[in-house]
């Protein structure tokens, strides 16, 4: 059991002041005790109050909720986060690259002056509501209530962080009110706007392009596990293609990462269309390598040439950024509502679904972890689907039961 004693001084105004010492367990590292000293001075203390202040400092360390006292702020300890502690739950580099930049433009500049041992949840508090405010950096007023949650989320996870380090006692994000966010509505196209979207896309000059779209709405893949498809992966004969990576981009870097999760590994159907699609394309760019002298044998789907100083051709991933680009100018120039690059994936599920297809095969073909996150994203989709299912249901049994009524 710890101990501790109560020191009574005098201060140069003559008033009292309480001086704690107290014992704070024994160095992890050298094994030698600590020892811990707390000035308690001002009207609202005295040797009744030092003592239990005592007392509540030694339960503390004799049950291991102690916190040893630190002058880390708040900035110093997010940037030690990110580099010691955030990577480790992080699955992309662009997501760690997201949290850096909400950390160093959203949550420094108003809380990373304050001792990290005395952030308060008011202060979290105040924080959140000057980010709805007028927290945009071009300073043409407030944040979304979306991109406030992200900023609670990350923080929040940060001191969560600093408790289980021992680095402070509780996260004072815990207790702070967050924006409640509206379910964002999903766009998509219906199955005429996507066979006019196929049509125009038979315009294209860019085959790159093309076969993005073709196999967006056809297999419902995330833009970053196309971009990562390689040939090796694609059976033109089988009709399938297998999600083993995917592609990112941070930084101005590309790299390949795993997909998002352990689900989003995956083989697809793909049909007739997106098989010949594919196949032309493969000839092609075979055609071009061979001119080019290259002779490996597996090569990414979406690939793009760069010229070497030395006058040689290499041959690159093709850039997300660049490809979200290339079809938000495509989608622009369509006669069918405005979707994104993502709205293809939207468009090819929800396809699926009111086609009435099983929702449990949807959401593995999807990749989703689980048969509810197909249904929290997508179930808005199918209003009415229920009594197709019931008429459905009653005609199927009719010549059994007989008619009623």
């Amino acid at each position: 059991m710890s101990t501790g004693t109560i020191i009574t001084k005098r201060l140069r105004s003559g008033k009292p002041a309480y001086l704690l010492k107290y014992d704070a367990g024994r160095d992890p590292d050298t094994g030698e005790r600590r020892q811990r000293y707390k000035q308690l001075s001002g009207p609202e203390w005295n040797k009744r109050k030092a003592g239990q202040e005592l007392r509540r400092l030694l339960t503390e360390v004799d049950t291991g909720d102690y916190v040893n006292p630190s002058a880390e702020t708040v900035a110093d300890y997010l940037r030690r986060w990110l580099t010691d502690f955030a990577p480790m739950g992080c699955s992309s580099s662009s997501a760690l690259e997201r949290y850096g930049r909400i950390i160093e433009a959203n949550v420094i500049p108003t809380l990373g002056g304050i001792g990290l041992q005395k952030l308060t949840t008011a202060q979290v508090q105040s924080l959140y509501s000057y980010l709805l405010s007028e927290g945009r950096l071009n300073g043409e007023g407030g944040l979304s209530k979306q991109t406030c949650s992200n900023i609670h989320r990350v923080l929040s996870n940060a001191l969560s962080t600093a408790v289980d380090q021992g680095y402070m006692q509780r996260n004072p994000c815990a207790k702070a009110k967050v924006p409640k966010v509206n379910k964002a509505k999903i766009s998509f196209l219906t199955d005429e706007e996507t066979a006019v979207m196929l049509k125009a896309s038979e315009r294209i000059r860019s085959d790159l392009l093309r076969i993005l779209i073709v196999l967006g709405v056809t297999s419902g893949m995330r833009r970053g596990e196309m971009l990562a498809l390689s040939w090796s992966n694609v059976d033109l004969d089988g009709q399938t293609v297998t999600v083993e990576q995917a592609l990112e981009e941070a930084a101005g870097v590309l790299r390949f990462k795993q997909p998002k999760s352990e689900s989003s590994l995956r083989t697809i159907e793909i049909p007739r269309m997106t098989v010949e699609t594919l196949r032309q394309h493969r000839v092609r760019q075979a055609e071009y390598r061979l001119k080019l002298g290259c002779r490996d044998n597996d090569w990414l789907v979406f690939e793009t040439p760069r010229v070497q100083p030395d006058g040689t051709v290499e041959f690159h991933p093709w850039p997300p950024i660049r490809a979200t680009k290339a079809f938000a100018h495509f989608i622009r120039h369509t006669p069918v509502r405005r979707i994104t690059l993502h709205g293809l994936r939207h468009t090819y599920i929800t396809s699926a679904l009111m086609a009435g297809m099983n929702i449990k095969v949807i959401s593995e073909l999807a990749g989703h972890s689980s048969i509810q996150i197909t249904l929290d994203v997508y179930g808005h989709v199918l209003p009415g689907k229920g009594r197709d299912i019931a008429e459905s249901h009653e005609q199927r049994l009719q010549a059994y039961w007989g008619p009623q009524g």
